[in-house]
């Protein structure tokens, strides 16, 4: 089960790096910053999925003492995530919105 953690931190990674693309290149490339938009919401939301379905293997394994000591840094960074996500995404949107 420990590549549900390297997925998530992926598809954390793709998440981030999508709005970036649709900052600098959308407009150029004619690529649809819609589009980047979603699929990086989406990377968002299943990078999360996967941590949960991990906690969830912790509990099917009883091993209650990983997942005590993981569960304060998995909800931090999600939600560092989820934040970052958020403000990448409104800034390719804003940026995106104002060269149509």
């Amino acid at each position: 089960m420990a590549w549900l953690n390297g997925g998530s931190l992926v598809l954390g990674i793709i998440a981030w790096t999508l709005p970036i693309i649709g900052i600098l290149i959308a407009k150029e490339k004619k690529l649809n910053f819609w589009s980047l938009t979603a699929l990086s919401l989406m990377a968002c939301a299943i990078a999360i999925f996967f941590q949960m379905m991990y906690n969830q293997h912790l509990i099917d394994i009883e091993d209650m003492s990983a997942l005590l000591d993981t569960s304060k840094a998995v909800t931090y960074i999600s939600g560092i995530l989820l934040l970052i996500t958020g403000i990448l995404n409104a800034l390719n949107v804003g940026i995106n919105q104002k060269k149509i």
